[in-house]
């Protein structure tokens, strides 16, 4: 019964960083509180960093590169991420 309920806290756990880091990048800082791309930014490690890494076109792959940790990282960019992000099926 404890270890079920470790397990499980465990998935919900997962589930709300998921989530989370879909709000991050999806919501307007209006709807989530959140600067919209804050986690691009701050390099955090998400899901949608890692399969947005993966990545094969030498192009896309390098402007991919100067998303992820750019500290001046402008609207554009976010913009940009969360449309390639959408149309790529990540």
């Amino acid at each position: 019964m404890v270890q079920d309920l470790i397990n499980l806290g465990e998935v919900l756990g997962v589930v709300f960083q998921m989530k989370d880091d879909e709000i991050g990048l999806f919501a307007s800082a209006e709807t989530s509180g959140k600067i919209q791309g804050s986690d691009l930014r701050e390099d955090k490690k998400s899901l949608y960093r890692h399969h947005a890494c993966q990545e094969q076109d030498p192009a896309l792959k390098q402007r991919i590169a100067g998303i992820f940790g750019n500290e001046n990282l402008g609207s554009d960019d976010v913009v940009w991420m969360t449309e390639y992000l959408t149309s790529s099926g990540i």
